[in-house]
């Protein structure tokens, strides 16, 4: 618990103010109130501590905390010093069970947290303390909270491909709104684009849950949907199956080479998805022909490289029935044949 000792430091600070704008002087509890206020405002990890902080004052009744902070005492107080003494020692006690519930808030919140986004054509690699390398694709947001016995990524947006440091103690949760994925060690990419998800192993094994029969972070979970293993992917979502297919692992996270080497590799993808793909690359971007339902029925399978979006535009209408028009505006419009 290495945190422990700067935020149990913080609890205390906020305890010391919490007592001081309940007792002596007037000018010195308002004083102590506006601290209160202010710091909570600009540091977040004080707003978190002095929650605690209020926590403890509502189970100790505030009285004793205020006996064992030093605080001015009043005319009565100074007339009754035996009591003072002894509610002094009440006063440690309660603060000490006081820091015991603060050490166990820091032990329930994240050792590291943050919030990811990458931009148009933008590809972002990073390794997690724990050791796990997380990769982003374009137009992809995600959140990570590792905690001291889970590790939690919420994928809100796009595409990441996770290389997992194994952690039997400590399992690695994929969040998406369509479903989660859980893994102790393995390499594996999670998409969601299209209202659907994605998942595709290169190595290990991983569970699908679909969303409504996801477990909670703390809670047992029921069984998977599906287990997959190396070279296996499924897709979850509205008219999709959930059923594990087939995949080369080579092409599982094929585009983290980017513009400058990276590919977008499509299994009987659905087109809108196809386009949403290359849209994290291409300004102006693709568009597919409104009201045109059967566009939204065809599939596309094959490989490109990202650096060369004209490739796949040219071989476009040789594999579909489609045909591709540039617009006035540059982007390019792809309509039914």
């Amino acid at each position: 618990m290495d945190e422990a000792p700067s935020n149990n430091a913080l609890v205390s600070e906020a305890l010391l103010l919490l007592a001081r704008s309940h007792g002596g002087d007037a000018q010195q509890a308002q004083a102590a109130q506006a601290e209160l206020q202010a710091r909570s405002a600009r540091e977040p990890a004080f707003a978190a501590a002095c929650q605690v902080a209020r926590q403890i004052w509502q189970a100790t009744d505030g009285s004793a905390l205020r006996e064992s902070l030093s605080l001015p005492p009043s005319a009565l107080e100074r007339q009754g010093a035996p009591r003072r003494a002894v509610l002094g020692l009440m006063g440690v006690a309660a603060l000490t069970l006081g820091l015991g519930a603060a050490g166990r808030w820091l032990w329930l919140r994240p050792t590291f947290a943050q919030a990811l986004a990458t931009g148009q054509g933008e590809i972002q690699r990073l390794r997690l303390p724990d050791g796990t390398e997380l990769a982003l694709d374009a137009q992809t947001r995600v959140r990570v909270a590792l905690y001291r016995q889970r590790r939690e990524l919420h994928l809100e947006r796009g595409e990441i491909h996770l290389q997992v440091a194994p952690d039997a103690d400590s399992p690695l949760t994929v969040f998406t709104a369509q479903g989660r994925v859980r893994v102790l060690g393995t390499r594996f990419s999670v998409a969601v684009r299209q209202a659907h998800m994605h998942v595709a192993v290169a190595q290990g094994r991983v569970a699908v849950w679909a969303q409504a029969d996801a477990p909670a972070a703390q809670v047992e979970p029921s069984a998977p949907l599906a287990e997959l293993g190396a070279g296996q992917q499924l897709r979850l979502g509205a008219g999709h199956s959930g059923q594990p297919q087939p995949i080369d692992a080579a092409d599982v996270g094929a585009w983290q080479g980017g513009m400058e080497g990276g590919w977008l590799v499509f299994h009987a993808t659905p087109l809108p998805e196809v386009v949403e793909r290359w849209n994290g690359y291409l300004r102006p971007g693709l568009r597919l022909a409104g009201n045109a339902q059967r566009l939204q029925a065809l599939r596309l399978t094959g490989s490109f490289p990202i650096r060369d979006p004209g490739a796949f535009l040219a071989s476009l209408p040789r594999t579909l029935p489609v045909r591709v028009q540039r617009q006035g505006d540059g982007a390019w419009l792809i309509a039914p044949r």
